[in-house]
């Protein structure tokens, strides 16, 4: 029983030892590593809250697949009826010097419009989450930013990221972020952001999570913008898992059907 003891005191030193070791660099590259399924399926409800509490939903499914070096996203609104079918697809490029591309479809217009990538930090179908929120997931690409660590807090890093260029600040809207993430998981459970003025910009919590088949799912995602007042949350109702997807779904001219 000593020898026991000793052994699981020797692991949770040798445990604590690596966690003190550990480089911003290697804390953002787990989180980029982070499983999230190669796969999946969500129905989302997107609320926007305003200053005075009021609220207005939005409904969506989303889709994502992994094909090699690209994350695709697809989202689909299925209501209210005045944006339904509206729809919102990115290539989301893992590859340095490489752009990520995106689309909006809008139905009374019946044609597709190319984001441009200086637009990652606009507003998301009037949200407060932007479109770089959207389609990175609570990851942080590895070449956009330059890393440090602020230190730990009871089983959390504090992990910083500021824009490598003043372009790519601009193009995503803030000069700086600092996540809280979970050591066990690599999910950032809060990301405080600050603007080009580096004054407090918006927060962005994970409010509810679960492990589902083995992959930690944010099933609440909050945001809050100190600056305006405006709120915006997603709701992820289901969540699903899948071995494979039709790639043919994440094709520009597929936004129409």
């Amino acid at each position: 029983m000593k020898l026991t003891i000793f052994m699981l005191g020797l692991l949770t030193i040798s445990g604590s030892i690596q966690a003190q070791t550990m480089t911003a660099q290697e804390v953002a590259k787990q989180i980029m590593q982070r499983p999230d399924g190669q796969h999946v399926k969500r129905q989302l409800r997107m609320t926007l809250i305003d200053p005075s509490g009021n609220k207005m939903s939005r409904e969506a499914e989303v889709w994502r697949t992994t094909d090699q070096q690209i994350r695709k996203t697809l989202i689909r609104f299925t209501g209210p009826k005045r944006i339904k079918d509206t729809a919102f697809l990115t290539f989301d490029y893992q590859l340095e010097n490489h752009d990520d591309e995106q689309w909006m479809y809008l139905p009374a217009l019946r044609r597709e419009r190319r984001i441009p990538a200086s637009d990652r930090g606009d507003h998301f179908m009037g949200s407060e989450f932007s479109y770089e929120d959207v389609k990175s997931e609570l990851k942080f690409p590895l070449h956009d930013y330059q890393f440090s660590l602020l230190g730990q807090e009871q089983g959390y890093w504090l992990l910083q990221g500021i824009p490598v260029s003043p372009e790519l600040a601009d193009s995503l809207g803030f000069s700086r972020f600092v996540a809280k993430v979970d050591e066990q998981s690599w999910l950032p459970i809060q990301v405080e952001f600050w603007d080009r003025q580096d004054r407090p910009l918006k927060t962005v919590k994970v409010t509810d999570r679960a492990l589902i088949d083995g992959f930690w799912t944010p099933k609440q995602i909050e945001v809050s913008n100190v600056q305006s007042g405006h709120a915006s949350r997603f709701d992820y109702l289901t969540v699903e898992y899948r071995k494979d997807m039709d790639p043919k779904r994440f094709n520009v001219t597929s936004l129409r059907q």
